[in-house]
């Protein structure tokens, strides 16, 4: 347009010449105005779609389901199930196997009085409790088998194949670390009324690299517990004992349970605390929280943490809260279902028993209520929305609300 007016002031026009020219460019104008005002509109549309979309699905409740695969393993009684690649991990004092939806991808038949397990991101450990053999595996197969050399009683697992162990000998325990091969990495030694104490717990961080333990502490009849914080990169390679990090501010209270999330991210739980840990090299505090009531169960993901405690409501006996990994709340509610299991995703929380499945929303919306038509052994959530592996008596259903 302002080339078309430098062009008019240079050359002169007859008046119906420059009529036409000024009609000309009002019509541009005009075009112009029309073009924005359709793009605006459009762009209201959208938001309006996209707005009244997400208002609909956070408030859908879902009434049945279908049934997208499922699998017969035959009795599941006295078997325990894993979320696994592309399907489940079943094992028991028999075996452990790894199924795709379809097929057995592999099977390893052992006898175990008191398996223990941990699974990250494709990759399991298996132990007896106080055997020394530890089986190493992910999708493909067998991965390495080691060897500890004390009795275990817990052990924790990275995706490279790390494993890290408490063992004993009877008097004192142990703290161990080993790669998938059999090579120790660590090895130390933790007794009750040492300077750190006995441990509890232990997980290792998805990269290896890093282990969070939670000690007990006896000393002159005092009850001492104490999270630390180890980290086996050159971080770590200059502190004594490869300790980052020591929180002894816990007092009597026992933290049974300390837990991994991500690679970055720990969370250590007690009777009536909770704490929220960040670690990219060193451990940070970000969230922690004190509870007036007992803390009946926890559950968590890599990106949520839950806890249930009992609630004086005797229509809704239980209270869960979830927060994510900076402490916000995400879901605080009253319950009713007298529960077996609870599960988070990244919709909400599943609770469930042997007849009867619950999904709350993060937003408070209970999308499921309903009874399922077969026994539930458990329930393994997925990365799809609203579509969980159910495992019953007879096997596995992958099913999806509706």
């Amino acid at each position: 347009m302002a080339n078309l007016r430098e062009y008019k002031r240079k050359k002169k026009y007859s008046v119906e010449e420059e009529q036409d020219m000024d009609y000309f460019e009002n019509k541009i104008k005009a075009h112009k105005r029309r073009i924005f005002i359709l793009v605006m509109v459009a762009i209201i549309v959208l938001l309006i779609g996209a707005v009244a979309t997400k208002i609909y699905i956070d408030n859908r409740v879902f009434e049945e389901y279908s049934v997208k695969n499922s699998v017969e393993l035959g009795d599941t009684y006295g078997c325990k199930f894993y979320g696994f690649g592309d399907f489940v991990l079943r094992y028991s004092n028999d075996g452990i196997t790894y199924i795709n939806g379809k097929d057995t991808v592999w099977n390893q038949p052992f006898e175990m009085k008191d398996p223990l397990i941990d699974v990250c991101d494709g990759t399991v450990a298996i132990a007896e409790t106080g055997g020394t053999t530890i089986y190493i595996y992910n999708m493909s197969g067998a991965l390495g088998q080691v060897e500890s050399e004390y009795p275990i009683e817990n052990l924790a697992v990275a995706k490279q194949g790390i494993v890290s162990v408490v063992t004993s000998d009877g008097e004192s325990g142990y703290i161990e670390v080993y790669d998938k091969k059999g090579n120790k990495l660590v090895s130390g030694r933790a007794v009750l009324s040492g300077e750190t104490g006995y441990p509890l717990d232990l997980s290792i961080s998805d990269d290896g690299t890093k282990m969070i333990v939670s000690f007990l502490n006896v000393t002159n009849l005092e009850i001492n517990t104490k999270v630390v914080f180890y980290n086996f990169s050159e971080v770590g390679k200059s502190e004594v004992d490869r300790i980052v990090g020591m929180y002894g501010h816990y007092g009597d209270t026992l933290i049974p349970k300390v837990e991994f999330l991500s690679n970055n991210c720990a969370v250590a739980f007690g009777d009536k605390i909770y704490t929220i840990y960040s670690m990219k090299q060193k451990p940070e505090k970000i969230y922690e929280e004190e509870v007036d009531d007992r803390i009946k169960s926890v559950f968590y993901s890599d990106k949520y943490i839950g806890i249930v405690t009992e609630n004086e409501d005797v229509l809704n006996p239980y209270k869960v809260k979830v927060v994510n990994t900076e402490g916000k709340t995400m879901l605080e509610t009253d319950v009713d279902i007298d529960y077996t299991g609870i599960k988070v995703d990244k919709k909400g929380v599943i609770l469930y028993n042997a007849s009867e499945i619950k999904v709350i929303a993060f937003g408070g919306t209970v999308k499921y209520d309903q009874v399922f038509d077969k026994e539930i052994a458990d329930i393994l959530v997925t990365d799809e929305s609203y579509t969980y592996l159910v495992v019953t008596s007879s096997g596995v259903e992958k099913i999806k609300l509706k």
